[in-house]
Parts: structure tokens; C-alpha cells; sequence
């Protein structure tokens, strides 16, 4: 699926500096492993390096500076934007711990800065409603970074439950709404968090 002619791909060398043993099928695979389209074009632009941050904005001449707009302290490439910057890790943070409040069946999983990047781990095993919330949560932090806002676990919520009528509208109409309740019981109470609660984001 990977290499054609042994051919690596410079996204592929770029992201090998960082990290070791990545499962580059499987990666690819995962861009696309939904429906939405918007979301598989997202992930893939993300896996090949081509999302636009203030670090290529700055090196094009379209921006004064290269740090972050989130917390304007640091250089934001890819891994600063997603993962490093210490306003996304504070918003990673929540977003754990109401995950694991929540979702009994991940009470292990830990986010990590290959999983939360690449949508996958050696070792670690997701379910589709995962892989769905990391992805929607990703989608939503980069629209903040394009918007100039900061990113919350109150207005991510409020995506997720939109998004969620949706996909079981979808899922009720193409007849296949035994496996949607399937995919989604473990998650219900993570997803009303937004509607029911106080969150400190």
C-alpha cells in the first residue's frame, strides 16, 4: 500500500525522524477509515505534512512570525499544533480525564503524540467511536488555530453531539441503526458532557 519502486515518501522520512517502528500501512489506512470526506482529507493532509501552521505561513512570507497563536511562545509546526503546545495539552488533558470518567472501557487508554497524531499505536487497540471523537477533536483544534480562537472541551462537545445526530440520522435511514447503537453505547455519556455539565476548559 506504502511503497511503490522502494520509494519512501519525504512525509514518511520526515515523520521517521520523530518517531520509531510506525506502522505505515495502517497509518494510511486510517485516513481513510470514515465517511466524512472533509475528515479524510484532513487526516491524509495531515499524515503528509501539507496542513498549513504559523511555521509555513511565516516561511512563505504570509505571517510576521512563526509562533504559535495558541500560546504564542513556541514555533508551531504539525506536532506543536496538535500535540506540544501547552494550551492543546491542557485541552488533551480534559479531554482524558472525562474519557476516562466516562468510558469505562477506556480507563487504560492513555493519548499519546503518535496516537493522537496519526490516529494509531503499536499495541493499542481503538474502537470506531474512538477513532471518530480523536479525529472530529483534531478537525476542531485546527479550525480554532484557523479562526483565532482557543479550543474548549464545551464547544468541542456541542461538534460531537451535532455530528453524532447526524451519523445516527444517517445510520436510521440506511438501515443499519442496530449496528450504529452498537458502535456508540459505550460512549453516550461522554458525548452529553457538553449538554449536562460544567467543564473547566
Amino acid at each position: 500500500i506504502l511503497l511503490k519502486n522502494d520509494i519512501i515518501p519525504t512525509a514518511v522520512s520526515r515523520w521517521n525522524d520523530f518517531f520509531e517502528g510506525l506502522d505505515w500501512n495502517e497509518i494510511f489506512l486510517r485516513c481513510f477509515k470514515f465517511a466524512d470526506i472533509k475528515l479524510k482529507w484532513f487526516q491524509a493532509r495531515l499524515v503528509h505534512r501539507l496542513l498549513r501552521t504559523r511555521k509555513s505561513f511565516y516561511v512563505c512570507k504570509l505571517a510576521e512570525d512563526p509562533l504559535c497563536s495558541f500560546c504564542n511562545e513556541n514555533v508551531q509546526t504539525i506536532q506543536h499544533l496538535f500535540w506540544q503546545c501547552k494550551i492543546v495539552q491542557t485541552f488533551w488533558s480534559l479531554f482524558e480525564r472525562y474519557l476516562h470518567d466516562n468510558c469505562s472501557h477506556c480507563i487504560t487508554l492513555n493519548l499519546t503524540e503518535e496516537l493522537t497524531l496519526f490516529g494509531c499505536k503499536n499495541n493499542v487497540v481503538t474502537d470506531f467511536g474512538f477513532d471518530y471523537i480523536l479525529v472530529v477533536a483534531k478537525f476542531y483544534i485546527y479550525k480554532c488555530y484557523m479562526s483565532g480562537s482557543l479550543p474548549n472541551l464545551q464547544a468541542l462537545f456541542a461538534v460531537l453531539k451535532r455530528r453524532h445526530l447526524e451519523l445516527e440520522y444517517l445510520a436510521y435511514v440506511t438501515g443499519s441503526y442496530p449496528d450504529f447503537i452498537r458502535c456508540w453505547s459505550h460512549y453516550q455519556s461522554f458525548l452529553h458532557l457538553g449538554m449536562y455539565s460544567s467543564l473547566d476548559a
